[in-house]
């Protein structure tokens, strides 16, 4: 079995710029992630989606969500999230919540 993946989460961001531009906190932010699916893109495709995660995705409508993993004595919310890649690209963990657009976009934390 692999290690988890552990990712910074944004919520309802514009875009990759955004988050760049954006100081990391971790703690707030953090959370596991189980991928349900892989999204493979061109680079182009990938810097499209990329410059506009509020944009309309049809792959995305009705996917993704959470579900709570037990913890010792308490738990934790795991995301449920569609890996997106492409070449020379850092993958990007969305969780639309059921939406159709991103509207949680990740990025994990060490690479695995």
């Amino acid at each position: 079995m692999s290690d988890p993946i552990i990712a910074v989460f944004f919520r309802v961001v514009p875009s990759l710029d955004a988050i760049k531009s954006t100081p990391i906190d971790c703690e707030d932010r953090t959370v596991e992630i189980n991928i349900i699916e892989t999204k493979e893109m061109t680079a182009a495709e990938y810097d499209a989606f990329a410059a506009d995660f509020l944009a309309d995705q049809p792959w995305l409508n009705g996917k993704g969500g959470s579900k709570i993993k037990p913890v010792g004595d308490s738990a934790e919310e795991v995301y449920l999230c569609i890996a997106v890649t492409a070449r020379a690209r850092k993958t990007l963990y969305i969780n639309p919540h059921g939406h159709s657009y991103a509207r949680y976009v990740g990025i994990a934390l060490f690479d695995t």
